[in-house]
């Protein structure tokens, strides 16, 4: 997650996200949601429900370690698209 923001470009994305995976935490008193799509490389962060809009990425990091951490946290992954 702190790949994804970090790298964050300047440009506008021209595909429709499927976020598969989301960070989810709490700070200062707000929800912050990280919706991550690694099909087309854009993330969205929502505070307490709020979108603060969709970005692009250059990078967002090892799906596979991503997924292996929710796993072993026992978060059901959603099926990956063909």
């Amino acid at each position: 997650m702190r790949e994804s923001l970090r790298d964050v470009p300047n440009y506008a994305t021209a595909c429709v996200a499927e976020y598969r995976h989301a960070v989810e935490f709490r700070a200062d008193g707000h929800l912050y949601q990280v919706l991550l799509c690694y099909h087309c490389g854009q993330l969205a962060v929502l505070i307490d429900g709020q979108s603060d809009g969709d970005e692009q990425t250059y990078n967002m990091g090892d799906e596979k370690a991503l997924d292996a951490i929710l796993r072993a946290a026992g978060v059901r992954l959603a099926p990956k698209s063909e």
